[in-house]
């Protein structure tokens, strides 16, 4: 007896990069790219503040990202944080395009 399982949506991570925000570049592969990535944080007390920032260049498709992510973190208790972030992402092609502008408040929890 066979069994057929058929799964319809969207997929979590389409195959040719595009997402709602960002279709993909035609061709869109690049041999020559170059990553910067650096952070830095610093905890007083219970709050740590943190920043990241990453720089991407996709040599061969004239394509460069940029992502500043600065955060705030509250230590409620030894298993759990409050996390707060905000996130600015970038693409440069041609024209300038926000991949992601948000500021986002999580719950973090470990045991």
């Amino acid at each position: 007896m066979s069994r057929t399982t058929r799964v319809v949506g969207t997929p979590a991570t389409p195959a040719n990069g595009a997402t709602p925000a960002s279709p993909a570049v035609p061709g869109g592969s690049s041999r020559h790219n170059h990553y910067f990535l650096t952070g830095a944080e610093l905890t007083v007390w219970r709050v740590t503040g943190r920043f990241n920032f990453s720089y991407v260049d996709y040599s061969d498709l004239a394509t460069k990202e940029t992502m500043y992510q600065p955060g705030v973190v509250l230590k409620l208790h030894d298993n759990f944080s409050l996390i707060t972030e905000y996130v600015n992402w970038n693409r440069a092609h041609g024209g300038t395009t926000k991949l992601d502008h948000s500021a986002n408040v999580i719950l973090y929890a470990s045991f």
